[in-house]
């Protein structure tokens, strides 16, 4: 897939050689999410995509021949799919890599013949969730969170 408006923007599957660059670009995007409200959990939960497999499957940009960013889509049993994840690198950003590669992975949602693809996005990442708007995706639910592992954690009575 490549953009008109940047011809040499290409997305792609990942592969084997692809993988010391992923998995930086992954560090990266750990490391950047922690800094965002509920990004720790977040991390702890997606944590660092595992190798491509049946239940998931990674796509990278290329900007000029170089991996500037990645996405993550995993497959459940019934027929959804999640993107987990999906990071540009900051100087490449906002000349359309993360929207090719959200177009490519909507696109192979469709030819697995899944019936619903979510998108995850933390509280206070405007620029994912207007990008992820901007291509059809609507939020459907917030996921609010009361830590019960301090002391500090209190319930009200009603």
């Amino acid at each position: 897939m490549t953009s008109s408006e940047f011809p040499h923007l290409l997305v792609r599957p990942c592969e084997v050689a692809d993988e010391p660059e992923l998995k930086q670009l992954q560090e990266r995007f750990l490391s950047e999410i922690s800094l965002l409200r509920g990004g720790v959990e977040l991390a702890h939960t997606v944590g660092p995509p595992s190798k491509g497999t049946a239940s998931s499957v990674h796509l990278v940009g290329e900007l000029e021949g170089c991996i500037v960013g990645y996405c993550s889509i995993s497959f459940q049993s019934d027929g959804a799919g999640t993107v987990d994840q999906i990071y540009v690198e900051p100087e490449a950003r906002r000349i359309g890599i993360a929207e090719a590669m959200l177009e490519a992975v909507v696109e192979l949602a469709r030819t697995k013949g899944l019936l619903d693809l979510d998108a995850l996005a933390l509280p206070g990442a405007r620029e994912v969730k207007n990008l992820l708007e901007g291509l059809g995706f609507k939020a459907r639910l917030l996921v609010l969170n009361l830590p019960l592992r301090s002391s500090t954690a209190k319930v009200s009575e009603e």
